[in-house]
């Protein structure tokens, strides 16, 4: 039927050791996409403080949408990343073999994006290259899948438009063009390159 499919898996310490049998197992499927993304949480103080800017912002209250439960073999460490970076060629060797693209989050492309003390001033949204919003089964569609605004941002009274283009959300896009993404940016997947 030619659908489109895109194969995502999270890099994390329990498959570093195992992408290259990971990726060629789902190139034998005859997937002709996969993507590679990196392990995304924040600690309930990480999201504090994001809250935080994001009032300041726009003056209204949110939540944040980043799961704060820890990986049970914990987090990725530099020893960890580094093995991962220098899989990447193999990775791509591998894909093109079987004639599949690999799409890799951009931290893949620039670990150094990882370390906290990296400004990510560089650096803004993907979502922002058109109304690429998702929709939540109550209706409400909110700025990206992490933030959810306090506040009627719900399709239920209010034009698709109406609701991206609210003085809120307007002001979010500005602060992330202006100046960077947010804290928790970091790690997201929607992570790009002005």
């Amino acid at each position: 039927m030619r659908i489109p499919i895109d194969v995502a898996c999270v890099v994390q310490k329990a498959n570093i050791y195992n992408l290259e049998e990971i990726v060629e197992f789902i190139c034998k499927l005859k997937v002709k996409s996969i993507t590679l993304l990196v392990e995304n949480n924040l600690s309930e103080e990480e999201q504090r403080v994001n809250k935080k800017i994001i009032k300041k912002v726009t003056g209204k209250e949110s939540e944040v949408l980043v799961s704060a439960i820890k990986n049970p073999l914990g987090s990725m460490n530099e020893k960890d990343w580094k093995i991962v970076i220098e899989k990447i060629q193999i990775l791509k060797k591998i894909t093109k073999k079987y004639g599949c693209s690999l799409n890799l989050a951009t931290q893949l492309e620039n670990p150094e994006l990882l370390n906290e003390r990296v400004n990510l001033k560089n650096y803004t949204c993907g979502i922002f290259k058109g109304y690429n919003m998702i929709l939540y089964n109550d209706g409400s569609l909110p700025f990206c899948g992490f933030i959810k605004l306090a506040g009627d941002y719900k399709l239920y009274n209010k034009k698709p438009l109406e609701v991206a283009n609210s003085e809120e959300y307007v002001k979010l896009r500005k602060v992330f063009s202006k100046y960077a993404a947010l804290p928790m940016c970091r790690m997201c997947c929607a992570l790009k390159r002005k």
